[in-house]
């Protein structure tokens, strides 16, 4: 059942589906307790066994509480327009970066952005986020201006998410902040209207 769900999860995220997944994990932690008590009534005592079921569990509650509130807002985008923002995600993690002047890549490769007129799309690598944030609100998440390497920290939906950019995507972010007259990056063809 958790190969199922997990594979189904992957395949087609929404909150229904982590549901689903929560309750699953839940039952393998319902079984690994009975498992339990009746080890420790034949006196053979090992907690080990719903440590693991029990983590899991808190964290697949802890994503679904805090996605809960997006409920609506997911509902209510558009399949087509989720399957464009997919589209024009994968079209950015294939950019050439020495080639783009408004593509910047964090230091360890996890995260991608397109520096457009005025908000910058951010990217992950592994498709697991992805988020619009304008000019203003990327500003405000440089966390040392006066660094020669920028660290940003951005507030998400699912927590806090930090990137590193080296000196050279650094500059390039820089100028984009400033304003420098430089040619405007192409919009992408269809803009995420949330955090996912």
């Amino acid at each position: 059942m958790m190969l199922g769900t997990g594979v189904r999860a992957l395949k087609n995220p929404s909150l229904r589906v982590l549901l689903l997944e929560t309750l699953v994990a839940s039952l393998l932690f319902v079984w690994n307790l009975v498992v339990f008590i009746l080890n420790a009534l034949v006196g053979e005592i090992h907690p080990i066994g719903l440590i693991l079921p029990l983590i899991v569990v808190a964290t697949l509650a802890g994503y679904y509480k805090k996605l809960q509130h997006l409920r609506d807002q997911i509902a209510s985008v558009e399949p087509e327009k989720i399957k464009a923002a997919k589209q024009t995600a994968k079209a950015l993690l294939k950019k050439k970066l020495k080639k783009e002047p408004f593509v910047i890549q964090s230091g360890n490769g996890r995260c991608r952005a397109q520096l457009m007129e005025d908000t910058a799309f951010f990217i992950q690598r592994d498709l697991m986020r992805a988020f619009v944030a304008t000019r203003q609100e990327v500003r405000d998440a440089v966390a040392k201006p006066e660094a020669s390497s920028w660290k940003t920290v951005f507030i998400h939906p699912l927590g806090k998410l930090t990137y590193a950019f080296n000196k050279k995507n650094t500059a390039k972010l820089k100028d984009w902040i400033e304003g420098a007259p430089t040619e405007t990056a192409s919009e992408p063809p269809s803009e995420p209207a949330a955090a996912t």
